[in-house]
């Protein structure tokens, strides 16, 4: 990527692919350059944004994160991962109704994405609606995703009460 990069710094994908690279080496200020150069090149670019909130959650920048999130969608209202992520932010910041229409949506985009229905699983728990919750965490097993063993135990302890 850094030949991509000094032979093109107009080009937009090299920048969002070294971006991510840095973000899974956990080199988050690079990552976060790349990735506003991107956006520099394309301030539509919704891959880009999604990769910024990912990073800032990690930081413990939420806020910025969900606007980072918000303008993923806002550019790609098609984003399922987008969705997923921004309800993941909300459901860390006890918002779960709101995270639970944004889990449903990523689940409405692609009823096949395992980790909303592991994700609106937790919210409806929270939310105490274990019924629910058990009823998307089968549909996350269902589609082969790996559990959290100790919340199903949990889980299902909730429910028999």
């Amino acid at each position: 990527f850094n030949k991509a990069v000094e032979l093109a710094d107009n080009y937009l994908n090299a920048f969002y692919n070294r971006g991510t690279l840095y973000a899974k080496l956990k080199r988050f200020p690079e990552a976060l350059k790349d990735l506003d150069k991107a956006l520099e090149l394309n301030k539509s670019h919704p891959e880009s944004y999604n990769e910024r909130g990912a990073i800032l959650v990690y930081l413990g920048r939420r806020e910025e994160a969900l606007d980072n999130f918000q303008l993923a969608v806002l550019y790609d209202p098609g984003y399922v991962n987008a969705y997923n992520n921004r309800g993941a932010v909300y459901s860390g910041l006890r918002e779960y109704d709101i995270a639970v229409r944004d889990f449903k949506q990523a689940i409405r985009l692609d009823p096949q994405f395992a980790p909303a229905h592991y994700n609106l699983s937790y919210a409806y728990f929270m939310k105490q609606d274990y019924e629910k919750a058990w009823a998307s965490l089968q549909k996350a097993v269902d589609l082969k995703y790996d559990v959290d063993p100790g919340y199903v135990q949990t889980l299902e302890k909730a429910i028999k009460k």
